[in-house]
């Protein structure tokens, strides 16, 4: 799938939630694993001059606010533990192929929760804002969301994500970069943003289940080498959603 390619987005990998990490975390941590070795593997085998790999925000250990150095300092969240170790992995290839092989550049992204057109919509697998957009959208009745809803993520959008992507390569950056919104929405809040979409003409019953997981308090992604690059993501939740329920 590489060969003759100029430059290769590695965008492959298993979404979940802190439902597929505590029933699948074997398939959760392979898929990943595969994802990330097998098609650097393939870049360096056909000469690709330019790779980019698409990490996540998994890699973290708990903390409210995520910055690019931490990383190695620390430990994945328990929460996020396969995939987060299996994306370290996919990093750590990265760093040792920079090494050895000749590749004009490398690069690696990580992003918060990304939402938007083309996302996996099926609701026992899908990220949070898919998987609650595909329920009310079914008019599901009650609603019931894990957790309390006072978790609080780093929600950013799909044409945001792929833009900086872009930008990475054009500006040759070759340091793990954050990509997010830099700011945190609650779970409670996401869902009564999706509720007062002009789209959502019915209401349900609303229950937060308190005893289900949600995963860590808070995760948020320091933007700041983001945005000191000319990169941003400025699309507003609301909107965003809005988008994402015509699609």
């Amino acid at each position: 799938v590489t060969k003759n390619m100029e430059i290769v987005f590695n965008l492959l990998g298993v979404t979940g939630t802190p439902k597929t990490n505590l029933e699948r975390p074997a398939s959760f941590m392979m898929s990943n694993l595969y994802c990330a070795i097998n098609m650097l593997m393939a870049a360096q085998i056909t000469k690709v001059k330019r790779y980019l790999y698409t990490s996540t925000y998994g890699v973290y250990a708990p903390t409210p606010l995520m910055k690019e150095e931490m990383v190695w300092k620390t430990f994945p969240s328990n929460h996020d533990k396969y995939a987060g170790w299996a994306k370290r992995i996919g990093e750590l290839q990265v760093e040792a192929f920079k090494k050895e092989f000749n590749f004009k550049s490398l690069h690696i992204v990580r992003p918060a929760n990304i939402y938007g057109p083309f996302a996996n919509f099926d609701p026992t697998n899908s990220m949070v804002v898919s998987s609650l957009i595909k329920r009310f959208v079914d008019q599901e009745d009650p609603l019931i969301v894990w957790g309390d809803g006072s978790a609080i993520r780093d929600f950013v959008y799909s044409k945001d994500v792929a833009k900086s992507m872009i930008k990475v390569i054009e500006k040759n950056i070759q340091v793990p970069i954050n990509i997010g919104s830099g700011s945190g929405t609650s779970i409670k809040k996401l869902v009564y943003t999706i509720l007062n979409s002009k789209q959502i003409k019915y209401k349900p019953n609303i229950l937060f289940d308190s005893s289900k997981p949600s995963g860590d308090a808070k995760r948020i992604l320091d933007v700041k080498l983001a945005k000191s690059k000319g990169i941003s993501c400025d699309t507003k939740l609301s909107d965003g959603i809005s988008e994402t329920i015509d699609w």
